[in-house]
């Protein structure tokens, strides 16, 4: 086979796997819109009988509104405070960029295969958290210009008295691809280094007759594909939940991912990490973001997979 029969092989191998992958993302999005209606009607309902009880009980119900709208008025001037520190920041790139220079090197000196990212998509179940992202556009995804860098947030407002808030749709994910042919039949670990830099926000004030809470969470999995996918592996990088929160955090770290299994010689394998970051707010004044987009310095990249018989 030659160079170009090669390319447009492995190519042709990628693009089947990627529109399973696709697929299986647009299911998970028809099936949150589909019950989108009656999760809304639900909690109207819910709504409406719990005004009903608290009003019947002699509560003041127009201050609670109030004070819910007073929560949101308050909320946009601290992000207007807050968020351009975050997203001004210094970028961190030079850094970096040593710092794989030095990981390139020790992993050189303990003989582990060095492997490139393949490429990447992104995929969302709303096109506004993919604006800003330039590439080959699909619905519902992308393929970046360039896939060593990925954008991706999410960030979700509450509003009301947040007993009656509705799920967010699948999160949007991100997902890196790397390839090879392994030289022997063995078990081998596979490891795919990733770096973060991003932020994320939590707010809530819950009280006696408010359900308000902010959640964030990040995380990766990993499947190896030779012949059928192995199965996931997954990894909780973020995960906050909280009703009484203000809290704003950097997260700035290098993840070594990785997994297992026995890979046959000669016949190339797959290995996809999907990352998605999840922002689930309740009640007015509430806020939740998780964000590596906004600014020069908020982004992952994933940098290699490092790969070793075990």
């Amino acid at each position: 086979m030659g160079a170009m029969e090669m390319v447009n092989e492995v190519d042709r191998q990628f693009r089947a796997l990627h529109e399973q992958s696709v697929q299986a993302y647009e299911a998970r999005v028809k099936r949150w819109k589909d019950g989108l209606d009656e999760r809304r009607k639900r909690s109207q309902t819910d709504e409406k009988e719990i005004r009903d009880s608290l009003k019947k009980s002699g509560t003041d119900l127009a201050l609670l509104d109030q004070r819910a709208k007073r929560a949101a008025d308050d909320l946009q001037a601290y992000l207007k405070s807050a968020r351009p520190a975050l997203v001004n920041r210094e970028s961190g790139r030079v850094s970096d960029y040593k710092q794989r220079a030095l990981e390139t090197s020790l992993l050189g000196e303990v003989c582990r295969t060095q492997i490139p990212p393949y490429t990447a998509s992104l995929m969302a179940s709303e096109r506004s958290y993919l604006e800003g992202n330039k590439g080959e556009i699909h619905n519902p995804w992308i393929f970046p210009v360039n896939p060593g860098q990925i954008n991706l947030f999410n960030r979700d407002t509450g509003d009301g008295w947040g007993c009656w808030a509705t799920a967010s749709g699948p999160p949007p994910t991100a997902t890196v691809w790397f390839t090879f042919v392994p030289d022997r039949s063995a078990r081998w670990e596979l490891s795919p280094i990733f770096v973060f830099h991003g932020f994320y926000i939590m707010r809530a004030d819950d009280g006696i007759f408010t359900c308000k809470n902010a959640d964030v969470e990040m995380e990766a999995k990993v499947d190896i594909f030779q012949y059928f996918w192995k199965g996931a592996k997954t990894f909780k990088l973020i995960d906050e939940d909280k009703d009484d929160v203000d809290l704003v955090e950097f997260y700035d770290r290098t993840e070594w991912l990785w997994d297992t299994t026995y890979l046959r010689a000669g016949d190339r394998v797959w290995v996809k990490v999907d990352v998605s970051v999840d922002a689930l707010a309740s009640g007015g004044g509430s806020y939740a973001e998780i964000n590596f987009s906004d600014g020069a310095a908020n982004y992952i990249e994933p940098l290699l997979m490092t790969a070793q018989v075990v």
